[in-house]
């Protein structure tokens, strides 16, 4: 991931993270607030398609690791099939914390043509900060063609504890 992308990230998660209220956390005892940022385990996640009539037919997807671990990185790679002939422009991900978007990015595909029948393989890497908020983690992975469109969606789901 390149540092840019990063910064971005941590500054969108850093954004949710100063919308707690502090004061009722340090009421409650700094111990409290300490273990709301303590990493305890994995949370699970969930990969489902989310677009209908897709023209880029997901056949494998992939999470490692499988389970979300603050302060390490997760990466999704996806293996699908092009219904027609399609030029690939990019990756759009769009990131959601508690159903509101925090955080969006796109990756370059060059515009790879990649005839129909053809196999295309995209994948996505980002770290998860240590102090990643309890929550509900929705992630779109969107590819995109070159008129704009939306060929392909998977969606990552997790909780945060």
């Amino acid at each position: 991931m390149n540092p840019m992308k990063a910064f971005i990230l941590i500054l969108a998660i850093t954004t949710i993270f100063c919308q707690f209220d502090f004061e009722d956390t340090f009421d409650d005892g700094q111990e409290d607030f300490l273990k709301m940022l303590a990493t305890e385990g994995g949370s699970p996640v969930d990969l489902t398609s989310c677009l209908e009539n897709p023209t880029f037919i997901i056949l494998n997807k992939k999470v490692d690791p499988t389970e979300i671990l603050k302060g390490q990185s997760i990466k999704i790679k996806v293996l699908g099939q092009m219904k027609e002939q399609t030029t690939v422009q990019k990756l759009h991900l769009v990131t959601l914390y508690n159903d509101g978007v925090i955080f969006e990015d796109n990756v370059d595909k060059k515009n790879e043509v990649v005839p129909k029948g053809g196999k295309y393989i995209y994948e996505y890497e980002a770290s998860v900060p240590t102090f990643t908020p309890a929550g509900e983690w929705n992630i779109y992975l969107y590819l995109v063609n070159s008129e704009n469109a939306n060929i392909s969606c998977l969606k990552a789901h997790f909780a945060m504890n």
